[in-house]
């Protein structure tokens, strides 16, 4: 899942760059302002790349959270982009998140634009991918989801008993 992050990421900023001016930066930066939270770390942003390297850095943007990307592209017409996405995110959501999970795993830039690069050529494998592997997580959501109201069932019913044996008792 980070792999296919850094290559949105790659693929946001590669688009991204080129269209957003000074003043949409600007304006991105006091949206963004309350997040960054240090004035000496806003006047640094002279860039798209670097206001999304700070985000990353603040936890307002990470491969489990890409709203940042979806607001930011919002400044640009780019259907296919927005696409990406949204589906990433959709993906996103259909996995579960294990907090320790690559905590202070690094990183290899060189390693990840390869990747990227094998990726962005078999994008719709990776998508059909994507999609079977949210169908799945999707049904195994729905399978919990009844185990565990089935569960709660018993657990009610078996209080009821509880309660009906120590009247009976009581009699």
């Amino acid at each position: 899942m980070e792999q296919m992050y850094i290559c949105l990421r790659e693929e946001f900023l590669s688009v991204a760059q080129y269209r957003i001016n000074k003043s949409t930066l600007n304006t991105l930066k006091e949206y963004y302002m309350q997040y960054i939270d240090s004035n000496r770390k806003l006047s640094q942003i002279k860039d798209l790349t670097t206001l999304v390297k700070i985000l990353e850095k603040r936890d307002v943007l990470s491969c489990y959270n890409v709203k940042p990307f979806l607001h930011i592209s919002s400044y640009f017409s780019n259907e296919s982009l927005q696409t990406k996405i949204k589906n990433y995110n959709i993906y996103v959501k259909s996995i579960p998140y294990f907090l320790s999970c690559n905590m202070y795993q690094e990183i290899n830039e060189n390693t990840n634009k390869d990747k990227c690069e094998i990726s962005n050529r078999t994008g719709n494998s990776s998508l059909q991918t994507s999609n079977k592997l949210e169908d799945e997580f999707t049904l195994q959501y729905e399978d919990e989801k009844r185990n565990l109201s089935t569960q709660e069932t018993i657990k009610k019913i078996l209080k009821e008993l509880v309660v009906l044996g120590e009247i009976l008792l009581e009699i």
